[in-house]
């Protein structure tokens, strides 16, 4: 058995995992913006609630720059007092079971792996919510860089600020005056108008997947976070801003899908353990 953590700035969930499936799960608001131990007194509260005597691993998926051999988090998003945590090295000392550390996009890139039974070599999950993740699964093993920073395409410039502007809320908050929940409502109810908003928003993650596929050449692009649930709006704008990619033959192999389960991530952190 595992325990799985997902540490967000708005809610943190530990789930109690057994061969990729979750019997247990418990969740809490983070209280983000306290300090580092209140943070981490909320963890540990979660985890005391599920753990047992068969728990032999713990991992955590954090949406930060991590030393993952060394277990620290940097400059944790949203949450302020996080800035220089060894993570590890406290859950360690207080469980004495083996503890594993990696970014929240390359969690979830292990986690879609799982849930869609993708067995390609070579998969790039993109999670599109409050900002844009990139998880990179290379050669059939996950690829973190030197820092665990490799993927992250989200701030390289594009158009008039960088791709993560484009590709996340703020694009909608802030070029649309609309939540992306309330433009997918109304698209649902066959709104022409957001339809339309939606078809410009897949011109965007058009160009975001072919500098992806430029880089990386992956066989599989995974697309989830909160933004994902308005795939069947977008996805055909996006394979038409492909048309004028440089290598046509890629594209014919190439898939680009969806995995927008809710345990997504933590599949993914409890997969942290095996590999």
């Amino acid at each position: 058995m595992k325990i799985a953590i997902d540490l967000g700035g708005t809610n943190i969930r530990v789930a109690l995992i057994e061969e990729e499936m979750v019997k247990k799960l418990v969740s809490s608001h983070c209280p983000a913006d306290s300090g580092q131990e209140v943070v981490l007194e909320s963890i540990y509260l979660l985890i005391d609630q599920i753990i047992n005597s068969e728990v032999n691993c713990i991992g955590i998926g954090v949406p930060s720059v991590v030393d993952s051999l060394e277990g620290i988090v940097y400059n944790v998003a949203n949450i302020p007092s996080w800035v220089e945590v060894p993570i590890k090295q406290l859950l360690e000392d207080r469980y004495h079971v083996a503890v594993y550390v990696n970014n929240d996009a390359n969690c979830f890139v292990l986690g879609a792996k799982t849930l869609l039974n993708i067995s390609s070599a070579n998969i790039v999950g993109l999670t599109l919510g409050t900002g844009l993740g990139c998880g990179l699964y290379l050669n059939h093993q996950l690829y973190n860089g030197s820092n665990t920073g490799a993927g992250e395409i989200g701030i390289i410039p594009y158009l008039n600020h960088d791709y993560e502007y484009y590709c996340s809320t703020p694009y909608f908050e802030n070029e649309l005056n609309i939540s992306s929940k309330i433009l997918g409502d109304l698209a649902k109810k066959g709104d022409l108008v957001s339809l339309e908003q939606w078809a410009n928003f897949g011109k965007h993650i058009g160009e975001l997947c072919k500098a992806v596929l430029y880089m990386y050449d992956p066989d599989v692009i995974v697309i989830g976070g909160g933004i994902s649930s308005a795939f069947p709006y977008f996805i055909d704008a996006v394979w038409k801003t492909l048309d004028d990619f440089a290598y046509p033959n890629i594209l014919k192999k190439v898939r680009i899908e969806v995995c927008n389960d809710s345990l997504t991530g933590l599949l993914g952190v409890a997969s942290l353990c095996n590999d």
